[in-house]
């Protein structure tokens, strides 16, 4: 965790921050841009090469940091090494913000998308014993518990 992944991070998070934000206000019609829009990057031909909606990146992204990390699998009530917990908090935390308000509304096609998905290890996060309930893991079960 060097300089430039926080920096990178911080842009990213106040990027999805700010989708979240436009979200909040119910406007059905964003939501289902949200859950239509495919982008791309000229420069980047490997970026989303898969051609996903915007709702099924950011579900592709909160998938990829709930699997890769071991904050699921972790039922220790102390943070451990392994929970790698600043970032877990830094790009989770602002992904399951948005997640939460591109699907209230209701939106049906971004809960579609979502449902698609076969499984979301939630469980492990939400069911997690955490001795300090000023932790970050703390913020984190209560974004599940809002997802």
């Amino acid at each position: 965790m060097n300089d430039i992944w926080w920096n990178l991070n911080e842009i990213f998070s106040h990027n999805i921050t700010f989708i979240k934000n436009i979200a909040e206000g119910n406007f059905l019609d964003f939501k289902l841009f949200i859950g239509t829009y495919r982008f791309s990057s000229e420069q980047d031909v490997t970026f989303n090469k898969d051609k996903l909606t915007m709702s099924e990146f950011f579900t592709s992204q909160m998938l990829y940091i709930l699997n890769w990390s071991l904050l699921c699998e972790n039922q220790n009530p102390m943070l451990v090494s392994t929970d790698q917990h600043e970032r877990i908090l830094a790009t989770l935390k602002p992904i399951l913000g948005l997640m939460t308000e591109i699907t209230t509304g209701p939106c049906k096609l971004n809960q579609q998308i979502i449902l698609s998905v076969k499984y979301i290890p939630v469980y492990g996060i939400i069911f997690r014993k955490i001795n300090d309930l000023c932790s970050d893991i703390q913020e984190i079960k209560l974004e599940m518990l809002n997802f």
